[in-house]
């Protein structure tokens, strides 16, 4: 238990098949949308490795712009391949 920005530098590179990622807003968490969390979940992460990121619904005028931002983030980060997921209002990133 803690705050997930600082919890996940603990864990080792590669221990994770999947994350699910469901952040409060970005007003009250943004640092769980940055580039440098996206890195350390890429570091965490197996190779194949996959992260769902929540974001909430993509037609509101807040999800489009989230959507946009984090999918940058995500690839930016190393991820090989991210998936916009509109039914299940987030996106996929695979390692």
């Amino acid at each position: 238990m803690g705050d997930s920005f600082q919890k996940i530098a603990a864990f080792d590179s590669s221990m994770f098949s999947a994350i699910l990622h469901d952040p409060p807003s970005v007003s009250l968490a943004g640092d769980l949308y940055s580039g440098e969390f996206y890195k350390q979940a890429y570091r965490v992460l197996m190779p194949r490795g996959r992260i769902f990121h929540y974001i909430g619904d993509p037609n509101s005028s807040l999800g489009a712009r989230a959507t946009e931002g984090v999918v940058r983030r995500l690839k930016e980060s190393g991820f090989a391949k991210v998936v916009q997921r509109p039914a299940e209002f987030g996106v996929v990133a695979y390692k």
